[in-house]
């Protein structure tokens, strides 16, 4: 009697807990932003909290939607809503789900499985929140410290991706890997979520002095400020009998490709040369990786890149760790003065990315070439 005594309750609690919606285990990132303000503000501003909302990733999964059907676009969903794997929410009508790569996602993962077609996330929801910081402690909730948040490998399962096909689509992981970063130990965390001054949680609730926290607005790929950073870029300006010669070199910094992630992200060079008398002369080179479908033709939309037979046309990225040169030749009369411009833009050749900004320059500087010869850099 004893025994049935005690399972009976035993019974009666797991058939309760097993009864509960498995959203009930989760946190929303409001919720958990009513502690860590400063770090809510953070990721409020980052690409993560509107990997589901934005107008450009929507108009993308409602084309997906068009040309596939809803099965086949979930495909989208597995990084954009990470909730759904556990939810299966495929409507995004739980908030959990919607707020895309929420809090909630990157602190209840515990490790990244490599074992199948791509990187996949495991996660375990519930009162236990894992991070970075050694013998971290809460008033609110239990934490953990988690070695795989300081590892790059965290960040793989949504920035690693093959098609069905085992064509390489997104390989910035492993474009990490085979870098001097990796080898040097610099993960993706120390370039995209630096140290920065900010409260851990609110002070009212717990005051701590000189406090640090991860940047959680994780710039990319669309930041000005991490453009900058990504490469150096230097020129020569050369008079000779013909005119004038442009050396330019550019140096790719980071651990990864520039530009790296979605196909669609390009960098453009221009160089422009002009005298009073002479017409402006153009070189562009466009740094990207572009794709053809099953029947030789662009990929223009997003969505085409995860149809069945897309490949790879040309890639003409700046690998990590490597150095790009050439050599621009321009004609003008012996006593010209020239006017020299350079400038590398980013832009996102997207159809659908009219909804943002997707053009911008990050680095121009213009020149005058006196007359006579020389160098001048």
């Amino acid at each position: 009697m004893r025994a049935t005594g005690f399972l009976v309750p035993l019974v009666a609690g797991l058939v309760w807990v097993l009864a509960q919606p498995v959203t009930a285990q989760m946190t929303t990132s409001d919720r958990c932003g009513s502690c860590h303000r400063d770090i809510f503000k953070m990721w409020r501003a980052s690409k993560h909290a509107d990997s589901v909302e934005g107008a450009a990733f929507l108009e993308s999964f409602r084309q997906s939607q068009v040309a596939w059907g809803d099965d086949r676009s979930r495909v989208c969903l597995d990084c954009h809503a990470p909730m759904i794997a556990e939810t299966g929410d495929w409507e995004l009508r739980e908030k959990v789900t919607w707020e895309g790569v929420s809090c909630d996602v990157c602190h209840s993962l515990v490790d990244v499985d490599l074992s199948g077609h791509g990187p996949r996330m495991q996660l375990e929801f519930g009162p236990i929140k894992r991070g970075p910081i050694i013998g971290a402690e809460s008033t609110g909730h239990e934490v953990a410290y988690s070695p795989l948040h300081e590892k790059s490998l965290a960040c793989a399962p949504c920035h690693e991706y093959a098609s069905a096909d085992g064509v390489p689509i997104m390989t910035t992981f492993s474009e990490w890997q085979n870098s001097q970063a990796a080898a040097d130990g610099t993960t993706c965390q120390d370039c995209h979520m630096w140290r920065t001054k900010a409260n851990i949680v609110d002070p009212r609730v717990k005051r701590i002095e000189r406090a640090e926290v991860n940047l959680h607005e994780m710039p990319g790929g669309r930041s000005l400020h991490q453009l900058v950073k990504a490469l150096d870029i230097e020129y020569d300006l050369v008079r000779t009998k013909e005119g004038i010669d442009v050396v330019v070199r550019i140096a790719n910094v980071t651990g990864h490709a520039v530009p790296t992630g979605m196909p669609s992200r390009e960098i453009i060079l221009t160089v422009e040369v002009a005298a009073a008398e002479t017409a402006r002369q153009i070189d562009q080179r466009i740094f990207g990786k572009s794709f053809v479908d099953a029947s030789g033709k662009p990929v223009e939309y997003t969505w085409g890149f995860f149809e069945t037979g897309v490949r790879v046309d040309k890639d003409t990225r700046l690998a990590a760790d490597s150095e790009w040169t050439e050599t621009l030749s321009y004609s003008l009369p012996d006593d010209a003065t020239a006017y020299f411009k350079i400038r590398l833009e980013y832009r996102n050749a997207m159809a659908e990315m009219q909804y943002e900004a997707t053009r911008f320059e990050f680095f121009s500087e213009r020149r005058t070439v006196k007359r006579g010869s020389g160098r001048l850099r």
